[in-house]
């Protein structure tokens, strides 16, 4: 395994990750934001960016649109990463932007409550509550409410995760789920997570750390809401896209999560990137690579909302 050599240099230039845990959440926040922004290149234009509220649960949605599409349009509703404590809709602009291009659907990233100040599980019910709304909005959005998709990059990979099998329950299946190395389990026993323990980006202590915040002292780790690769039934659930980072503390658990999705019965798209580590989307502006895996998952995404929810 050889790291991708853009990738290892925007690594090697990376702050020193018990540094950055040591710094109130305010500045953790912003410095994440910060060291992103230097890496994930210049956002891309799209035809409309528009904003709107949920306003009983104070949840933000803003909306990318890109040009040339006809409505009503597929759409993705988006949850960012960031380990449930940092990230929001902002530092994942240009990415939002990129997936909507790429994948001519509309991307609506929500900005969801995060851990500490809010447990576990409050951005799972954001989550479920601002893809609900986007449902039951479908048509102010100006989307198709039959191809309305839950995707999300680690942490948010997780939420959208939850958000198929919680929807699939309440009889609002959705089109697709669009996982982006996603966190399936808290139970971080897996052989990737000794063999990419340090040394590339995420660690198995970073994990350890962001589970802590975001399950507190109540939280189960066993919960499925929390870990939806231990759900007792994953048939009937949404056609799967799930990209996984070759040296990536997570990659297992996402490769599990996708086969337990194709033992079910249930369509998957596997894509494992070669040489790239965790959050690999971060660098689309300093890595070739990292732009043409998006190009991959984006083209098989947008073929999946083309189908809508009537074929799954």
């Amino acid at each position: 395994m050889h790291l991708d050599p853009d990738i290892a240099a925007a690594l090697a230039r990376d702050p020193d990750s018990p540094l950055l845990r040591s710094l109130p959440l305010s500045e953790m926040r912003a410095e994440h934001d910060r060291a992103i922004a230097e890496t994930v290149g210049t956002p891309e234009p799209v035809e409309l960016v528009s904003h709107h509220s949920i306003p009983d649960r104070g949840i933000g949605l803003t909306s990318y649109q890109p040009a040339d599409v006809r409505r009503p349009v597929p759409a993705l509703v988006f949850f960012h990463g960031g380990g449930w404590v940092i990230g929001n809709p902002g530092s994942h602009d240009p990415i939002a932007r990129a997936i909507a291009n790429r994948a001519k659907c509309v991307v609506i990233s929500v900005e969801y409550r995060l851990a500490p100040e809010h447990p576990f599980p409050c951005s799972v019910e954001d989550a479920v509550a601002a893809t609900r709304w986007v449902l039951d909005h479908a048509s102010l959005l100006g989307v198709d409410r039959e191809r309305v998709g839950v995707g999300g990059d680690s942490a948010g990979g997780n939420l959208a995760a939850v958000v198929a099998w919680r929807l699939r329950d309440q009889g609002q299946p959705v089109a697709c789920q669009f996982l982006l190395y996603p966190v399936t389990s808290a139970l971080q026993d897996t052989r990737s997570y000794r063999d990419f323990a340090s040394g590339f980006g995420l660690t198995a202590d970073d994990m350890a750390w962001f589970w802590s915040q975001y399950l507190g002292s109540s939280g189960d780790p066993r919960d499925p809401n929390a870990s939806p690769l231990l759900l007792a039934d994953a048939t009937g659930l949404a056609p799967a896209i799930i990209v996984s980072a070759e040296a990536d503390v997570l990659r297992d658990e996402a490769e599990a999560y996708a086969e337990r999705l194709r033992i079910a019965g249930v369509p998957v798209v596997g894509i494992r990137a070669l040489g790239m580590s965790h959050a690999f989307l971060n660098f689309l502006g300093t890595s070739p690579a990292a732009r043409s895996l998006l190009d991959m998952a984006a083209r098989e995404l947008g073929e999946r909302l083309s189908i809508g929810v009537r074929a799954t």
